[in-house]
């Protein structure tokens, strides 16, 4: 997925790679020869840090993901 900087000190991703990019992994996983697909019970994902897709009452997407490593807030934080 291609990480985009908007402006200084921001990063975000768009949530529909990220979807796609889901998708494809299932599908090569459903596709492997080895792998039976009777023995699969869950499936879990996971994301590096902090991170966040801001969604809507339908839990749909709203904005792209922002990264822990996104500074756009820095203003706002109290520097102690």
């Amino acid at each position: 997925m291609k990480t985009t900087y908007p402006h200084t000190s921001w990063e975000e991703q768009d949530p529909c790679e990220i979807w796609q990019g889901i998708l494809r992994g299932i599908h090569n996983l459903k596709n492997q020869e080895l792998l039976y697909r009777t023995s699969i019970i869950e499936i879990g994902l996971s994301d590096h840090m902090n991170g966040m897709i801001p969604v809507n009452t339908q839990g749909e997407a709203v904005y792209n993901r922002i990264f822990h490593s996104d500074n756009r807030s820095e203003q706002y934080c109290l520097i102690y």
